[in-house]
Parts: structure tokens; sequence; C-alpha cells
């Protein structure tokens, strides 16, 4: 949520590119279709991410009030006000709601606070256990094996592409020894076979 795309062709479908590059489909009620000059207000109003695994946004500033709707981690929603508690947030599709302040940071604050240390990261990650497997899944409420690794480390403010067939070839390779003994905590270690004439890998 909150996350800018460029669309690129318009069907009954949208085809979008994300900022890790990926292509894909999206329904167009999943999406919220700007101008140039409202994405540039999108993108330099000040604004919140989420940072608890799962929260909710409330038409009021009460845990009683009703729900606008749920949250994950690294969503991220324009920051208008803050009331006690509660940042006074706004949808990219004008929807307005009080977030609790303890599930989410002012962006700014978010990124001062944030360490990329392996220690770190491999914690964030360990806050996923449990979630449930879902194919092509990248957020906190359902993932797969490289939306796990696309999803922990976005927390960290690292954008990394979505596929494992992509991430497999970015950063820094690895010739992984047969007792695997040269990785460290952090690694990501990836399984596949060599592309064919008549078989992709």
């Amino acid at each position: 949520l909150g996350m800018p795309m460029k669309v690129v062709d318009k069907e009954s479908w949208l085809r979008v590119v994300t900022p890790d590059r990926d292509t894909a489909w999206v329904l167009p009620s999943t999406v919220q279709v700007m101008s140039a000059a409202e994405m540039h207000r999108w993108n330099t109003a000040p604004q919140v991410v989420v940072t608890s695994v799962f929260g909710y946004v409330y038409t009021k500033p009460s845990v009683k009030s009703e729900i606008v709707s749920d949250v994950v981690a690294s969503c991220r929603l324009r920051l208008l006000s803050r009331k006690g508690k509660f940042y006074y947030v706004e949808y990219p599709d004008g929807r307005r709601g009080y977030l609790p302040t303890a599930d989410a940071k002012p962006i700014g604050e978010w990124r001062k606070a944030l360490r990329r240390d392996a220690q770190s990261i491999i914690a964030t990650g360990r806050k996923l256990m449990g979630a449930p497997y879902m194919w092509g899944g990248t957020r906190t409420k359902g993932v797969d094996c490289s939306g796990f690794v696309r999803t922990t480390l976005l927390q960290h403010d690292m954008v990394i592409p979505r596929n494992a067939s992509q991430q497999a070839v970015k950063g820094q390779h690895i010739d992984i020894a047969p007792d695997f003994s040269n990785l460290v905590p952090g690694d990501l270690v990836f399984f596949g076979r060599k592309a064919t004439a008549d078989k992709k890998a």
C-alpha cells in the first residue's frame, strides 16, 4: 500500500512496472491511477511507514471506533497530522483515518533508526515465522520464498526484485563450498538448474 507504480497498458487488467522494474498485471480496483501532479504530491508529502507486522487504521482516534482497513509492515500513508497516540493519515485514494503511533513512524525517523546488518535483518525475518505460505505473496499476511526475502528487506528500506530467478543474479555472487562453510548469516542460497534450448532454468 502506497507504493508508486507506472501503468504501461490498460485493458481489463492494468499492466504496471514496479520500483524494482518488475512487470506485472494488476486489477484496476487495486490501483489508484494518478496524474503526474497527483503523483508528485504523493511522493513529496510527509508520510508514515507501518512498522508493525499487522495493524488497523480507524475512523476516529480510538481503537474502539470502526476500522477503515487493515495495514501491514511497509505500507506507506500520507501523514496529515498527529493527535495523541494516533497519526491522522490519508490513503492514495483519498480515504482518511487514524493509525496508532505504536504501529508506524514518520518516514524520516524510520530511516534514521534503520539498521541493515545481518543480525537486524534476520531478526525482522523471524517476526514472519508463522505467516501463511501464499504463492506470489509479498506481505506479512502471506509470503512465498522469494516474497519472504523481499518483504523482510523492504522493512529495512531495501528494494530487491520480486522473483527468486531475479534475486539470484543480483548482489555479490559467492561460489558455495561443498559444506557451506564459506557462508555467513544473511547470505541467500538459490537452487536451480541451467537453462537449455528446450527447458527454462
